[in-house]
């Protein structure tokens, strides 16, 4: 795709009548699964046994309408085409409004930053709660008379009935006494976070913006494909963000530091001029190296996965519920699909008979 200004890529009539040809047919799709039952749609064997990418190379002709599909994977799940299955990316965009929702950031997405960073919702939510941090849980164990959760220090904590609200991946290096059932312990086995490394570039200005520029861009160039202008609205600095995502972001974190930071600027030069080569300080921020995330955005399914495991995904084993952003039907992979999971489960929690017991023996 070529430079230019706008929010709307600089596309030859021949790869814009293709892209929408393209965009129209996977909004058809998408609204024909249900986003709470993927698996239970006519044709999910056939949807779930290919590749996003397999798709797009089916149905799309020209370049940059594939080079389209391809960003806004790689934006969305941190993940490439070829990761995710077919299924997966119609059930995540119909749950989360459709693809264009997803990449946009005026009326989208991507519109909104939380002032004071996003750590600011989970500290308002833990406000007047007892709130234990530094001593992570290691097991659980759990029979008829309710369960015990066992920290990483040996401290014991017992309750009627106890929410895992870490990614599946994660919850299943947690030791579970009884053992999970098969299908579940199968399931998180297959769900992988995606790979995201946030590079952000400082300056005594956002200068770019003295040339006409929001600071934010889309490239079909890697290693960054996406930047924004995060620069503080109360300070003079300017800041720049870039996205190293997907399987760019896998093979760009093998290099030196010193070449990350010259490709990433190299990225940011190419968008706003020479100033952007000469930052005030450079910081990335990998979150596949983070103990509880292990990558980002969230889970994602690859070929397979929903019509094989896809049932096991919400239901509680026992007195084992499960909440989180992978687990919500609505906006899964946001801080709104989190909050909604999170009060789904509260519900199934308070509904739930206090005198039931593992499902598999205790």
């Amino acid at each position: 795709m070529e430079g230019r200004k706008g929010a709307v890529p600089g596309l030859g009539p021949f790869a814009l009548t293709d892209l929408a040809q393209g965009m129209s047919r996977f909004g058809r799709l998408a609204r024909s699964v249900d986003p709470a039952r993927p698996w239970a749609h006519p044709r999910a064997d056939v949807l779930d046994g290919q590749t996003f990418r397999t798709w797009v190379r089916r149905t799309l002709r020209t370049r940059s309408g594939r080079a389209y599909f391809d960003i806004a994977t790689e934006a969305v799940f941190a993940a490439d085409a070829s990761d995710i299955s077919l299924l997966h990316a119609l059930c995540y965009a119909v749950g989360n409004g459709d693809l264009e929702t997803l990449v946009a950031v005026d009326h989208g997405a991507q519109q909104d930053r939380v002032v004071g960073g996003s750590v600011v919702v989970a500290e308002r939510l833990a406000e007047g709660l007892d709130v234990r941090l530094g001593d992570p849980v290691a097991s659980i164990t759990q029979d008829r008379a309710g369960v015990t959760v066992r920290t990483r220090s040996g401290r014991e904590h017992a309750a009627d009935r106890v929410v895992v609200a870490i990614p599946p991946t994660l919850a299943g290096r947690l030791v579970d006494d009884p053992p999970l059932p098969a299908a579940r312990d199968q399931l998180t086995q297959r769900l992988p976070a995606g790979t995201v490394v946030k590079a952000f570039a400082a300056y005594p200005t956002p200068f770019w913006r003295e040339d006409g520029l929001n600071g934010q861009a889309a490239s079909d160039r890697g290693p960054v494909k996406v930047t924004f202008d995060v620069s503080p609205s109360e300070a003079e600095v300017g800041v720049l963000l870039g996205f190293v995502e997907g399987g760019e972001a896998l093979r760009w974190q093998r290099l030196s530091e010193a070449e990350r930071r010259r490709q990433v600027l190299g990225c940011f030069v190419r968008h706003f001029g020479e100033q952007a080569a000469h930052p005030t300080s450079y910081v990335e921020k990998n979150w596949s190296e983070e103990e509880f995330t292990r990558g980002c955005y969230g889970a994602h399914f690859a070929p397979g996965v929903w019509t094989a495991f896809g049932e096991s995904l919400r239901p509680p084993v026992g007195r084992v519920h499960w909440a989180g952003s992978e687990y919500a039907v609505e906006w899964s992979g946001y801080m709104e699909g989190a909050v909604r999971s999170g009060r789904a489960t509260a519900r199934e929690v308070l509904d739930a008979p206090r005198s039931s017991g593992p499902p598999h023996g205790a």
